[in-house]
């Protein structure tokens, strides 16, 4: 079963494991005496990584299908990843969680525009699709449990 997954799907779930986990850490940090803004910056200072990564695969897709785009690629990706970063900057929290809850949601969207004019494959897309949504997911876990964090 596991050789019909391809090498991109199990690189994009296990890429998901440190959202989760920092989600998950921050949830029951006090109960297991947990360096909260340690966590906080393992999470974000990896989401800025993680958008980086999302923006230059958009780099990629427009170099070699830009006539099948109508949206400059180039453009988008370098507005998200340059807002995530300005935010980490900024070292206010909910400006960075916020940043890149957005900036994933606004890349998944990309993606499936860029699915339905059939510049990246359906299979493609439902992977981006499942992990965009369990790191959207640990970003909004990790945002409901901030009263509780310390701030970095």
């Amino acid at each position: 079963m596991l050789e019909h997954i391809q090498t991109y799907q199990r690189l994009a779930y296990a890429g998901a494991i440190p959202f989760v986990a920092c989600a998950i850490a921050l949830s029951f940090g006090h109960a297991w005496q947990l360096d909260n803004a340690w966590l906080i910056h393992a999470l974000c200072s990896y989401g800025l990584l993680i958008v980086s990564f999302m923006c230059g695969a958009h780099w990629g897709t427009y170099l070699y299908k830009d006539k099948q785009c109508r949206v400059n690629l180039f453009i988008t990706s370098n507005l998200i990843a340059l807002t995530c970063w300005f935010c980490v900057l900024t070292e206010h929290v909910m400006a960075m969680l916020i940043s890149q809850l957005i900036a994933f949601a606004s890349l998944l969207l990309l993606d499936f525009w860029l699915t339905n004019k059939q510049v990246i494959t359906s299979a493609y897309f439902k992977t981006r699709f499942n992990v965009s949504t369990i790191v959207m997911a640990a970003l909004m876990l990790t945002l409901l449990n901030l009263p509780e964090v310390q701030y970095v």
